[in-house]
């Protein structure tokens, strides 16, 4: 560069602290904007890592650039590194980003279960809760096991639809709530209520992947096709969080509301992290989670705590989650019928909550559903339903 130099325009504000990936924890002194032989331009940050620095070198910004304790990067790779993360360090329990987690997934959370499943505290629970529905887990995690082994190229390619199909289906699920009650649908008599997802078509591994995986989620099949959840976390497991958001509940704020959680920067999420979670912002290790799980653990303490931000909420019932699989059959020419692969489809029920003003109470959307599950529910589970204690859809943890 030539000896050619100006103070830059202040693209990142003087004393400004942040996490490099290899300078570590960083402060910044100013920019500088230089141009070299051939008349370009570029703009430099000037940072110093490791304090104290002489407040005569400090103080001096002839004297930066020769200076060992201070160190210059690009202003462009900065903001744009300062644009995704932050002071704090992440746990590295999650991925940073949905993106990054989509991106190293290769299967279903729950075929990382295929050699442990009997193992684990959710296998032991089925055993003794519903010994029928782990015994059909246990043949399908035996198949599958035998099937990796023998025929490992296969069976992860079967694993790869599998989560292409369950990311889709979430997102249809997703789609149907809604922050108001829907009006009635063209078929006298169809319950509003209901949600029939699209219907997906598999190859043959791939139906017996999705059988394998609703046995491993804690399915049981209870008619010819239909499988129903033995519990609430049957429903989560299947389901699965994949993509960065829930699949099974959804919440609209009030126009003035901040910070907007599905909007707003991860920046603003960290920033306010402290003030509305607390302790709850961290994991285990003591490290902050990642942006998009403070986004939903910013919705389900909003939901459960009444917060005057939340205009409307609207959650899955899972236990009226239904994952419908029926063979499908293809016509010869000759007219005889060949089964190749299968077609499957969700059908769930939602509830959904609204309200004109913060200082007013919710409604629930469908009172039919209070009326007909109402009898015999625990106070939580009735909180679940009617919106009560907060409503904060305790079905829908996620």
């Amino acid at each position: 560069m030539s000896a050619k130099k100006r103070h830059g325009a202040t693209l990142l504000p003087v004393g400004k602290t942040f996490s490099h990936p290899e300078l570590g924890p960083c402060t910044v002194l100013g920019q500088w904007q230089f141009v070299d032989d051939k008349g370009v331009e570029s703009n430099w940050t000037f940072l110093y890592t490791q304090p104290p620095v002489p407040p005569a070198v400090l103080g001096n910004s002839d004297l930066w650039d020769d200076s060992p304790l201070i160190t210059k990067r690009l202003t462009s790779s900065l903001t744009r590194h300062i644009n995704k993360t932050f002071v704090t360090a992440l746990t590295p329990a999650f991925y940073s980003t949905p993106e990054s987690m989509m991106e190293c997934t290769t299967r279903h959370p729950m075929f990382l279960e295929v050699d442990s499943f009997h193992l684990s505290p959710f296998g032991r629970a089925l055993k003794v809760d519903y010994p029928d529905a782990f015994r059909h887990a246990r043949a399908k995690q035996k198949k599958l096991a035998a099937q990796l082994a023998g025929h490992a190229d296969g069976v992860k390619s079967m694993f790869k639809e599998m989560l292409t199909v369950v990311a889709l289906m979430g997102d249809d699920m997703r789609r149907t709530l809604k922050p108001f009650r829907p009006r009635k649908t063209d078929q006298p008599g169809d319950d509003p209520s209901e949600s029939i997802g699209e219907e997906f078509s598999l190859s043959e591994n791939g139906a017996i992947a999705l059988e394998a995986l609703a046995a491993l989620s804690g399915f049981r099949e209870e008619s010819n096709g239909v499988w129903a959840p033995t519990c609430k976390e049957a429903a989560q497991r299947f389901l699965n969080l994949l993509t960065g958001v829930s699949y099974f509940r959804r919440v609209w704020l009030f126009g003035d509301a901040k910070p907007r959680i599905g909007d707003c920067s991860d920046k603003v999420i960290y920033d306010c992290a402290d003030a509305e979670l607390g302790d709850a912002r961290l994991h285990s290790d003591g490290l902050l989670l990642p942006a998009w799980l403070l986004r939903l653990a910013l919705e389900q303490k909003w939901v459960a705590t009444d917060d005057a931000r939340v205009r409307a909420y609207a959650v899955v019932l899972l236990m009226s989650l239904r994952i419908r699989i029926a063979a499908r059959t293809v016509v010869a020419a000759g007219g005889e019928k060949a089964v190749v692969g299968a077609v499957m489809r969700l059908t769930w029920n939602w509830q959904g909550w609204s309200r004109d003003g913060a200082e007013m109470n919710f409604t629930p959307h469908f009172h039919h559903i209070i009326a007909r599950v109402i009898d015999g529910m625990s106070n939580e589970e009735i909180a679940t339903v009617t919106g009560g204690d907060g409503g904060d859809g305790g079905e829908a943890v996620q």
